[in-house]
């Protein structure tokens, strides 16, 4: 009998002070539980004065490493997730890899294209982080010996589309392409629509199974949301062809497309 997949779930919640987004990645895997956090900072925090955070020093300590590194880079900053605190114990099983992989499949299709991880250096397990990092496109941006600290960053914003048109979809071709993915092949793919509640979500789940789909209604903090998984030959035809189809059929229960995206194998 195989081991059961891990089950993740996500919440989040806005200070209103600071407009700063604190969440957190649920795990439960094997009658065990995790809890990643991560921060979302948008250009608006970054706006706020320092003394805003006066009661928290391990924010000033990540917005002060974050802000030096676009002010020396020549990005623009819309918003950025930052992930802190991976439990070690996590980072030892070597499924940890796929899981990161999943990670970033969400933040993405939720419109976060910018994530980093602010690695402390003297950990003993520092170095394997690092290498996992690497391996899954971050890049280390910035090193404080001081404060044995490293950043690490990835950005889906880098992709120019080159064998696509330049919009949103086409990065996400252009980043599969360029990932190794076989794009004559047919792929699962999934795609995620929100509902305002579970009426809707699911009357508008039966409209969408009748199109082949297989569907998941999932409870979030802002809505229902429909997980939507077809397979299918990916073409930034076809995909922009999906997205409108779903819209039209959906849109009558106040449902909104909220992203969409494939495994890379």
């Amino acid at each position: 009998m195989g081991k059961s997949a891990p089950f993740f779930s996500y919440s989040t919640y806005v200070e209103k002070d600071t407009d700063l987004v604190i969440g957190a990645i649920h795990m439960k895997w094997e009658r065990k539980e995790w809890e990643i956090p991560y921060y979302i900072v948008s250009d608006e925090v970054f706006a706020l004065e320092e003394s805003e955070f006066d009661n928290k020093p391990d924010v000033q300590d990540m917005l002060g490493m974050i802000s030096f590194f676009y002010n020396e880079s020549d990005l623009t900053l819309t918003s950025v997730l930052i992930l802190k605190d991976i439990p070690e114990d996590l980072l030892k099983m070597s499924s940890f890899g796929e899981w990161l992989d999943e990670w970033q499949r969400y933040f993405l299709l939720s419109g976060i294209s910018d994530v980093g991880y602010i690695l402390s250096t003297n950990m003993d397990y520092s170095e394997e982080l690092a290498e996992q990092l690497r391996e899954h496109g971050f890049d280390e941006v910035l090193t404080s010996d001081k404060e044995a600290k490293a950043f690490y960053y990835y950005s889906s914003a880098y992709i120019q589309p080159v064998d696509y048109p330049d919009d949103v979809d086409g990065a996400v071709l252009q980043n599969m392409k360029d990932n190794g993915m076989d794009m004559s092949l047919p792929h699962e793919v999934e795609i995620i629509l929100v509902a305002p509640n579970k009426r809707a979500a699911k009357k508008a789940a039966k409209i969408v199974k009748l199109q082949g789909y297989d569907v998941d209604i999932q409870d979030e903090e802002e809505g229902v949301a429909l997980m939507c998984t077809t397979e299918m030959v990916l073409t930034h035809a076809s995909i922009v062809k999906r997205l409108e189809e779903l819209t039209e059929l959906t849109e009558e229960f106040g449902v909104e497309i909220d992203g969409w995206g494939a495994m890379i194998d």
